[in-house]
């Protein structure tokens, strides 16, 4: 059995229908199955669940024995996890846009169910703790050694299916504002980072993809590398069941800094799962 972090207990997080206000932006997923271990992983990790919308207690330490060593409570869980708790645990296929006027939130759907069922399933090749811009999420190493992911033919399948996803969704997208952009290129993006912004709405697409499901905000390089080590017996055993892209999970945020939430989910076998109709 593959062991994963357990949530002790649940909070509802309320939403109000007037929340749903515009600017609502939308974002094209990869999700793990809800009822899978790396799911429960993810959510209790992070403190929330996008799925029901509630908070999730964090995990019990006797999962996590190398935590105690670094004195990790739940304020530090809690600080150290903020950023990306407001997205919910994610892999990012097409980031999150507003709609281009003239468009509603059935176009979006219509267009990842039209997507999904043109979609093969990409077995993903094992994930494994990195660092990434100064953060830790669950990746592949960019520089892979022979017999792993330099010779793993699932890697273009994955950039592909989210260079669809990027290109697929496109039209929807209104354009960034002033605002938008000038936090992006704070970031001192590349030459090509800039002009992929310029013309897809963000920078890291295309050539610059990389699959990762983050699992901190910036932290200093000795944090990093203590949560790495902490949570590697974890990920070693979650690895035993591999993840598979299987679906397009549609994660909505309702105002400016709210959290996201799961509206739907389309598998590439032709299955819809709806989560809330009326948004």
């Amino acid at each position: 059995m593959v062991a994963h972090l357990h949530p002790l207990q649940s909070r509802e997080v309320p939403v109000h229908r007037e929340d749903f206000a515009e600017p609502t932006r939308y974002a094209i997923y990869f999700a793990p199955p809800p009822d899978s271990a790396w799911w429960c992983f993810g959510c209790a990790w992070l403190g929330r669940d996008p799925l029901t919308n509630t908070s999730v207690a964090r995990p019990s330490l006797p999962d996590l024995p190398d935590l105690e060593g670094m004195s990790i409570d739940a304020s530090t869980l809690t600080r150290i996890t903020a950023a990306p708790r407001r997205y919910g645990f994610h892999a990012t296929l097409k980031a999150p846009f507003r709609l281009r006027t003239g468009y509603t939130p059935d176009d979006v759907y219509a267009q990842a169910q039209d997507l999904a069922q043109s979609l093969m399933v990409v077995e993903l090749p094992q994930v494994q703790l990195c660092e990434i811009d100064g953060f830790v999420a669950l990746s592949f190493p960019r520089e892979s050694t022979v017999g792993s992911l330099a010779t793993d033919t699932n890697l273009p399948a994955v950039n592909a299916l989210a260079a669809q996803c990027v290109s697929a969704f496109d039209h929807l997208r209104e354009a960034p504002d002033a605002r938008e952009l000038a936090r992006r290129h704070a970031n001192r993006l590349t030459p090509r980072q800039a002009n992929l912004l310029a013309e897809w709405g963000y920078p890291y697409v295309f050539q610059e993809f990389r699959f990762h499901m983050t699992l901190t905000g910036p932290l200093p390089a000795a944090e990093r590398q203590k949560i790495i080590n902490a949570l590697a017996p974890v990920v070693a055993r979650l690895n035993e069941q591999p993840l598979r892209l299987d679906a397009l999970t549609i994660y909505l945020q309702p105002a400016p800094n709210a959290p996201f939430v799961i509206t739907r989910r389309y598998g590439f076998d032709g299955s819809v799962e709806n989560y809330r109709d009326k948004y």
